[in-house]
């Protein structure tokens, strides 16, 4: 007899999971769940972190330009950054904000599969499970194409089961359109679309599909709105897959392959171990005889138990394949959207029994573990530095930078600053912040900045930036070349506020007079005629 029957076992398990007399639902649990992660990790990086990632800085450097496709990816992450800089300025609340509404996303999409194949009760625990394991916590401030592929493998997979368990057409153009959406975030999406498709051509009941009109009409959207950024990519030499390919380690022989693989594949173990901390407490702890049972874990029939296994191992199965066969090494976080189902795979397959006494204890383990991630955060934000002696790229002087160098300008020439010279980095920070948003240079490569026109760059000017600490003291050769022309500036001190005895960071940049514009002793009036 299945123990979710018991009306007195269903009302009983939110309010045991929470320690709480009022009779709760699990949807009211879930949607408490989703409105503390939410302000959780909005607010508490908005009043930590000094200056956006690198991640960040390269987003709104890119999507500034609204281009199909930028040279390290597809666009989509770029685009989302600039709408949040549309709506919210420099400020990086909306940066944090965008980043949980993916993680919100994602665990919606998990919720609902969860609760279509094992009920409501194990969608809570999976969920929950799911917001423990580390690249669903700590790193998701730092906003990034990884964090953009969460929603999508959340969503695809749940209404990839609902296509081939209902086959409405509706359905199916709902998956295409997603699938492309996870394209034009992060090419990696494909290790979950493989595994999908070699489950539909295996199982008998799927492959039944193939004669009809579903997979066709989400196959041809999914192509239809991925065909801009297709002909991006070969108008490109494929430089986004290139880049891909060059980012991953090389194996000098197969034995190295396995090697690479084998430390991928212990990385993730130490991401997943909060998951197998919490399913022991859910397993192991005793129940004494006053302990009652307040639900098991639902049976799933044949097909969904293959379809969830598929979601949660297909993708980590056919990275490690790839990563064996071509012989190019995994960094650690490019496993992150691999596990977004692994625990809705291991309550399926644990069936664990919930008892109150082991809900309690889940319940305070579960409350440290999210806590812990969050003081870890704001400590690596605040005192990090202090007890280091190293700043992290959240510490950068981005703002004091762009306000010295676009006040600089304006002084020399009083006309609005178009365009910045130099390195991602320090370019990428003085264009964010700066008021009058310009567009980057980047290493002042037209490769991979095909949006700068160089008639109008000689005709507005710019600014060329770049750090004494990697480039030296005097212009870079590779951009003195470029720019025989420019003014240098005298050297910029920039003191880092959490870390105020510690080596300031130097920077120096030159100008880049509008033609016509004679370059002016810093203070003079300027004699610039105005270039709009």
């Amino acid at each position: 007899m299945d123990i979710r029957s018991s009306p007195s076992a269903q009302a009983g398990f939110a309010p045991a999971l929470l320690g709480s007399a009022r009779s709760l639902g699990p949807g009211q649990v879930f949607c408490g769940f989703l409105v503390l992660q939410l302000l959780a990790w909005t607010l508490i990086p908005a009043l930590v972190t000094d200056n956006a990632s690198l991640d960040v800085i390269e987003g709104f450097a890119w999507g500034h330009e609204w281009q199909w496709g930028y040279h390290k990816g597809p666009p989509l992450f770029a685009w989302l950054l600039e709408l949040t800089r549309l709506a919210g300025g420099t400020s990086l609340w909306g940066v944090f904000l965008l980043s949980q509404v993916c993680l919100a996303v994602m665990f919606y999409g998990v919720w609902r599969l969860a609760s279509d194949i094992l009920g409501d009760d194990d969608a809570i625990i999976a969920v929950l499970l799911l917001a423990t394991i580390y690249y669903f916590n700590f790193p998701t401030p730092e906003f990034n194409p990884i964090i953009l592929e969460f929603p999508f493998t959340a969503l695809i997979g749940w209404i990839g089961h609902r296509a081939l368990k209902q086959d409405r057409s509706g359905d199916w153009a709902l998956l295409g359109a997603l699938t492309a959406l996870g394209m034009l975030s992060r090419y990696s999406i494909v290790t979950l679309l493989i595994p999908m498709a070699m489950f539909m051509l295996n199982h008998p009941a799927a492959r039944r599909l193939l004669m009809r009109p579903g997979p066709y009409i989400a196959l041809g959207l999914a192509i239809l709105l991925i065909s801009p950024h297709l002909l991006w990519m070969h108008a490109h030499g494929y430089e986004s897959v290139a880049y891909v390919q060059d980012r991953a380690r090389v194996a000098a022989d197969p034995l190295n392959g396995v090697v690479f693989a084998a430390r991928f594949a212990l990385s993730q173990l130490f991401a997943l171990a909060p998951v197998g901390f919490l399913v022991l407490i859910l397993t192991q702890i005793r129940a004494g005889p006053a302990d009652r049972i307040v639900a098991i874990a639902r049976e799933p029939d044949s097909f969904d138990r293959l379809y969830i296994s598929v979601l949660a191992l297909g993708p980590f199965a056919f990275s490690i394949f790839i990563s064996i066969v071509t012989g190019h090494g995994l960094r650690s976080m490019w496993g992150a959207p691999l596990w977004v189902w692994i625990t809705l795979w291991v309550i399926m397959m644990v069936r664990p029994h919930f008892t109150a006494l082991r809900l309690k204890w889940f319940r305070l383990a579960w409350a440290a573990l999210f806590v812990l991630p969050l003081v870890a955060y704001a400590g690596a934000q605040m005192i990090g530095p202090i007890l280091t002696g190293h700043e992290r790229r959240t510490h950068f002087p981005g703002q004091t930078l762009a306000a010295k160098a676009t006040e600089a300008w304006h002084e020399a020439y009083g006309t609005k600053l178009r365009y910045v010279v130099g390195r991602m980095w320090v370019a990428g920070n003085l264009a964010f912040y700066s008021a009058d948003r310009p567009s980057v240079f980047i290493d002042a490569n037209p490769r991979i900045s095909p949006w700068i026109d160089d008639n109008d760059l000689r005709v507005r000017g710019g600014i060329v930036v770049w750090n004494l600490y990697v480039d030296g003291e005097a212009m870079p050769e590779w951009l003195a070349r470029s720019f025989p022309t420019a003014v240098p500036q005298p050297t910029v001190i920039l003191p880092l506020s959490r870390i105020p005895a510690r080596m300031p960071v130097k920077v120096r940049w030159a100008l880049l007079p509008p033609m016509d514009c004679p370059a002016q002793p810093a203070g003079a009036a300027s004699g610039c005629k105005a270039i709009h």
